[in-house]
């Protein structure tokens, strides 16, 4: 039997809070139903025995919701060819087995979100800025990498242009994320939808500590703002309203997971693996999980934990930061 648990149940204030809007944005989606929507699992794209594969940065509607009541444009990440999605597939590689990616960069101006755009950065950057397309460039948010592969912001590339980056893996298994990291759009790219789980492996150390569990399930927290048609919004709350476009922090108006509005999830009578990664542009999380005294937190950012450790009343997560428990719903 598969038990249906309410993202509520394992992330009771980040899935369900539809949050304070900001003042200064108007026609706010704000009636939001919880647990209409099942949780989507990301595709994954098995890289652990090596090799190189083609991903594009693009732009794709997306549907807030399961049954698409309501959806938007969003950027994306996916295979050469491939739709889009908010968040990308899920990148599985293997400790110590180097991969290449190429990047490709498939994104027109405007901007999506080209109200909240400072151009002068990428006006200095680059000469052919704004008719050579949105900039992007991709980072693994915990990756060791050498410069050249890091997704530096000065390293943008435009529509149409390519790049190549070799990622070596020699770390501990752990969870990171990839992301955009263009020069003065990060925010915003990010904030568009250019987001995904990078999870390095080690099916032996894993097996030795009993972590080889077949439900794994990656939980990508974001907050956003959307509007009553669908559409994408960013903050323009500032300390200096009217002055500048630079906003550097957004906080949403609803909770998502994996890239749907406070959706619920099916969960098998067995161990279930979650890896929980908050991708909010500035909200920290205080999450608290009512069966918690089934569960024991086994990774952080860099890896398993020396022992497995029980919850405290809390789980406190800022962003961008990763932890990992596993939960026993045998019972």
């Amino acid at each position: 039997m598969v038990a249906r648990t309410a993202l509520s149940t394992a992330l009771a204030f980040a899935a369900t809070a539809v949050l304070t809007p900001t003042e200064a944005l108007k026609n706010l989606k704000t009636d939001w139903d919880a647990y209409v929507s099942e949780l989507p699992i990301p595709d994954v794209i098995d890289l652990t025995d090596g090799g190189a594969i083609d991903m594009q940065m693009g732009r794709a509607t997306h549907n807030w919701t399961e049954d698409g009541s309501i959806s938007g444009e969003i950027y994306g990440y996916a295979l050469k060819n491939s739709t889009p999605t908010m968040p990308g597939p899920t990148l599985k590689v293997a400790k110590g087995v180097p991969i290449s990616i190429t990047w490709y960069n498939e994104l027109s101006q405007p901007h999506l979100l080209q109200d909240s755009v400072e151009d002068s950065l990428n006006n200095v950057e680059s000469k052919c800025y704004p008719y050579c397309g949105v900039p992007v460039v991709t980072h693994v948010h915990g990756l060791e990498s050498p410069p050249e592969y890091d997704g530096l912001p000065y390293r943008s590339i435009y529509k149409n242009q390519s790049q190549q980056f070799h990622y070596y893996n020699n770390q501990s298994a752990s969870t990171k994320i990839y992301h955009d990291h263009a020069n003065g759009l990060t925010r915003l790219n990010t904030w568009a939808g250019l987001m995904g789980a990078y999870i390095i492996t080690d099916e032996e150390m894993e097996a030795s500590i009993n972590m080889d569990i077949e439900t794994d399930i990656p939980l990508i927290l974001t907050d956003r703002l959307i509007n009553t048609t669908g559409d994408i919004l960013y903050s323009d709350d500032n300390c200096n309203a009217g002055s500048t476009q630079w906003v550097p922090e957004s906080f949403g108006s609803v909770n998502l997971v994996n890239g749907v509005v406070m959706p619920y999830v099916n969960v098998p009578p067995a161990q279930v693996r979650f890896r929980l990664v908050n991708v909010a542009n500035a909200r920290h999380y205080n999450i608290s999980v009512p069966f918690q005294d089934n569960c024991q937190i086994v990774a952080t950012d860099s890896g398993f934990v020396h022992k497995p450790e029980s919850f405290s009343d809390y789980l406190v997560l800022f962003p961008f930061e990763r932890i990992e428990f596993v939960c026993d719903f045998t019972n």
